[in-house]
């Protein structure tokens, strides 16, 4: 009877412990949450980024590369990798031969859609930055819808 109690006790004991660590383990909708939220900051810090790069560099303009603005410290070595948080970031610039570059754009895109992320971010050199529920940063950029508050 003792024996049976001890086991019985034991057992209590692991499932408390059991359910308290299943709790505290991410959810799915909440990791999806906190990417897309870092990746409307990392876009957020691109576009501070950027306008310091342009007044360091006024005859160049903006970066292109977002290795150009990690090897200058400017963004972490994880960002300027363009993976990050579940999601792809891109900088593009439309700059044809040696011209200034006067404008960018920086995209971020979920490296799985639905379970890293939804939404595709993105931003110029307004500084406003964009979303599209599909994913896709072409349609990002096409829409220019504004991501809502909560976000930042």
């Amino acid at each position: 009877m003792k024996h049976a109690k001890h086991t019985f006790l034991a057992a209590l004991i692991l499932l408390f412990v059991a359910i308290i660590w299943w709790g505290s383990l991410p959810h799915e909708a909440s990791r999806v949450f906190l990417n897309q939220r870092r990746a409307v900051q990392s876009i957020s810090d691109v576009s501070l980024t950027q306008r310091n790069y342009v007044a360091r560099h006024p005859d160049a303009g903006y970066a292109c590369k977002l290795s150009d603005l990690g090897e200058q410290g400017l963004v972490d070595k994880v960002l300027a990798s363009g993976t990050k948080s579940g999601y792809d970031f891109e900088l593009r610039c439309l700059q044809q031969g040696s011209q200034k570059v006067t404008s960018y754009t920086i995209v971020a895109e979920p490296n799985i859609q639905g379970t890293t992320g939804k939404y595709a971010l993105c931003a110029d050199q307004s500084g406003e930055t964009w979303y599209s529920e599909n994913g896709a940063a072409a349609d990002c950029l096409a829409m220019r819808r504004p991501i809502d508050q909560k976000y930042r």
